[in-house]
C-alpha cells in the first residue's frame, strides 16, 4: 500500500470546501452550522471532550450522551464509561454523515491543520488499489465504484455500505480522501534518429487556487 500512496495527499479539506473543523476546539455553535450537528449532537461532543480528548474523527463514535451533571462534574471520565452503547448519541450511519468535516488535530492562527498523507481518492481508485486496503472486500470494493456513478462519494459514505460494521468502518476510513492535491506524471520522450529514450517521473501539487508545484522531478 504504502509504494501506491507515496505522494498522495489531501489538504484537509471539509465537504464544504472550508478546512476541517477541530474536534477539541471547535465551538458547538459551529459544527452545528458548518457540519449539521443537532444542538444536542454538539452539546454531546463538547461534554465529551472535556475527559476524553479525541485522537481520531473516528472517536465520534465512542460519544455518549452527558449524564444530568456531566458537563460540570469532574468524575464525567468515570460516569461516561460506566454508561453502555446504548448511550452512544451517534449510530454508526450517522458518524458516516458528519465525520468528513472534522480532524481531531489543533487548528493553527489561519484554521489549517496541514496535509494528510498517504490517502486514496475514494472517486477515482480502481479496483485493483481498492483490495491493498487492508480490511477491504471485493463487494465492498464493488459498492464504492457502483455508486461512483450516482454522486461524488465522501470518505464516510464507507458506514452506509452493506458488510461494513463499525470495526470494520475504524479500518478502512483512515486509509481514503475525497479528493487529491497532490498527482504522479510519467512521460517518455525518445529521440527518433538515436532511438535515445527518456523517462521522466513527476510529483505536482496543486493549489485550492488551481496553482501547480512541482514537489519531485527524476529522470531516468
Amino acid at each position: 500500500l504504502s509504494m501506491l500512496t507515496t505522494w498522495s495527499m489531501d489538504a484537509d479539506i471539509a465537504p464544504d470546501g472550508g478546512p476541517r473543523l477541530s474536534l477539541q476546539s471547535t465551538s458547538a455553535e459551529e459544527m452545528t452550522e458548518r457540519a449539521g450537528l443537532t444542538d444536542e449532537e454538539a452539546r454531546a461532543v463538547v461534554a465529551w471532550r472535556r475527559n476524553n480528548p479525541f485522537e481520531s474523527p473516528i472517536d465520534l463514535i465512542n460519544v455518549q450522551r452527558p449524564g444530568e451533571n456531566d458537563e460540570n462534574n469532574a468524575d464525567g471520565r468515570q460516569q461516561q464509561q460506566q454508561q453502555s452503547d446504548g448511550d452512544r448519541i451517534f449510530s454508526l450511519r450517522r458518524v458516516g454523515e458528519i465525520i468528513d468535516y472534522f480532524n481531531a488535530g489543533q487548528q493553527n492562527g489561519s484554521g489549517q491543520t496541514g496535509g494528510r498523507q498517504g490517502r486514496i481518492n475514494i472517486n477515482t481508485a480502481p479496483f485493483e488499489v481498492l483490495m491493498t486496503v487492508p480490511g477491504m472486500t471485493e463487494s465492498i470494493a464493488d459498492g464504492i465504484i457502483g455508486l461512483r456513478g450516482q454522486e461524488v462519494l465522501k470518505p464516510g459514505r464507507l458506514a452506509e455500505l452493506p458488510g461494513i460494521d463499525e470495526t470494520l468502518f475504524r479500518e478502512l476510513y483512515p486509509y481514503f480522501t475525497i479528493a487529491s492535491s497532490r498527482f504522479v506524471v510519467w512521460s517518455r520522450g525518445a529521440e527518433p534518429d538515436s532511438g535515445v529514450t527518456v523517462d521522466i517521473e513527476a510529483v505536482l501539487e496543486v493549489s485550492g487556487a488551481g496553482e501547480v508545484r512541482v514537489v519531485h522531478w527524476r529522470e531516468t
